[in-house]
């Protein structure tokens, strides 16, 4: 993939908007590089995490339109958007701005089991992540206990995101000096080349460590929901045998 093409992702991916128009141009876009599937789709998860809360759906919807119209030509987006979906939905519907918008996220993937995108009982799992109340997402997804699972992992993938976020910064701050310090006219374009890219860097580095984090985190909030269900599950029996003990008494 060349930077060309990423420039111009990146662009029509800022430019996007929720008209039909602006939807399928995008995903016609990204379906002409169905050989770098991988690459597109990682963007497309970088936009998804880092834009304004509003164009979340646009964006959902633009995974709609690729899915479904490149599955008879290639497997590739199929493959790939499955391994971020899960958590670009969550992240979508969490920071939903009404009921509405948490909707129509639901009815994109009733349409991913209507139009035989995904199957149904991954859809289904998915589905039931976003509907249930706290109590029954530790019934569907902490089956095995949370409080062994070791998050250390996930904790340096978030240190590692912020190191290279921070590097992509202090670039962003040198090519920003050595621009406004040049004279000659020459090297001012050049060094604004040099600027662009380390922004554009920096924006990667800022979409990826939002991404870590927001999966460290939700980790995090799954573990302290499961130690507070097991206190009051202790509560609870506390408070049967002290019946029990009255009634005894």
């Amino acid at each position: 993939m060349t930077q060309s093409f990423e420039g111009a992702m990146l662009e029509r991916l800022k430019l996007l908007d929720h008209t039909s128009e602006s939807i399928i141009s995008m995903s016609e876009f990204m379906r002409q590089h169905k050989d770098d599937a991988a690459r597109v789709v990682g963007m497309w998860n970088d936009a998804l995490f880092s834009t304004a809360y509003h164009q979340h759906l646009p964006l959902i919807y633009v995974a709609n339109d690729v899915l479904q119209n490149s599955k008879q030509e290639t497997n590739a987006f199929v493959v790939e958007f499955a391994k971020v979906l899960p958590s670009a939905f969550r992240y979508a519907y969490t920071f939903a701005q009404s009921d509405n918008i948490r909707q129509k996220l639901i009815k994109v993937l009733n349409v991913f089991v209507e139009r035989h995108v995904y199957s149904a009982h991954w859809i289904q799992e998915l589905r039931d992540d976003l509907l249930a109340g706290p109590q029954q997402k530790l019934q569907n997804e902490l089956k095995q206990s949370l409080l062994n699972t070791d998050t250390s992992a996930d904790l340096l993938s978030v240190q590692q995101a912020l190191a290279f976020l921070k590097d992509d910064v202090r670039a962003c701050e040198l090519a920003e000096q050595r621009y406004h310090s040049a004279n000659d006219i020459m090297e001012k374009e050049r060094l604004l080349t040099a600027l662009q890219e380390a922004l554009e860097s920096e924006a990667k580095s800022r979409a990826a460590f939002l991404r870590t984090s927001y999966n460290y985190l939700g980790r995090q909030e799954h573990i302290f929901a499961h130690l507070l269900s097991q206190l009051a599950a202790w509560n609870d029996r506390h408070a049967q045998l002290g019946q029990l003990k009255a009634n005894l008494v």
